[in-house]
């Protein structure tokens, strides 16, 4: 999974009031991810120690230009690393990116090499009742829920909410018409205690009135 985090323009940080855009990845034996060899994600990435300069440009944009003309799901959650606070707008874009076995491995041993192991959190199980939170099918307006997506006990993600559920008096809309998304160059990509991450100035997204930018 890949997490675009768009901080609010003029904001210190991601931590709070933030958009993350999330992209799916679907492990393959025949097609590359290009956005893993942007970055210079390579079978032999962990010996380029845990920080280095990526290749060549790296473009966000075309690499979820396509998922974001189709489905996706809006909600409120948490931040992605501790403290993991309930202050994060999240878009889940449906449609999976294809990443080759090979690529993933690679991902694996740099995690692996730098910080231990790949596996950074414990699996959390779910509670007798689960935990729901209101989904929003192909929208972007905040406080628009999608309550009949799950059954009374919540055991799906959002991006199994059936799409066939959706409040039809919501007005349909393209993630990709509010992303501002441009090519990039001097982008360093490094680890950190929980995931593999690029920085760089991506762009951002205009929602609701406001810019947020992508720097991570």
């Amino acid at each position: 999974e890949l997490l675009v985090v768009h901080k609010p323009k003029g904001a210190p940080d991601g931590l709070s009031g933030s958009v993350v855009v999330s992209v799916r990845f679907r492990a393959t034996g025949w097609d590359r991810s290009k956005l893993f060899d942007q970055m210079g994600i390579v079978t032999t990435a962990a010996d380029e120690g845990p920080k280095w300069r990526a290749p060549g440009s790296v473009d966000i944009g075309s690499i979820v230009a396509a998922a974001a003309l189709k489905t996706f799901y809006t909600y409120e959650g948490s931040v992605p690393v501790p403290p993991c606070s309930e202050t994060v707008h999240y878009i889940v874009l449906e449609d999976e990116q294809l990443v080759h076995l090979d690529q993933v491995a690679a991902l694996k041993e740099l995690l692996t090499t730098h910080t231990g192991h790949f596996l950074k959190r414990p699996v959390v199980p779910r509670s007798a009742h689960g935990e729901c939170r209101d989904i929003t099918v192909q929208s972007l307006f905040y406080g628009a829920t999608l309550p009949t997506a799950f059954a009374p006990q919540c055991t799906s993600s959002p991006i199994d909410a059936s799409a066939g559920a959706a409040n039809k008096m919501l007005p349909k809309q393209n993630a990709a018409d509010i992303m501002v998304y441009k090519p990039t160059d001097h982008v360093t990509v490094s680890r950190s205690d929980y995931a593999v991450e690029v920085a760089g100035h991506f762009g951002g997204l205009m929602l609701n009135g406001r810019l947020f930018e992508a720097k991570k």
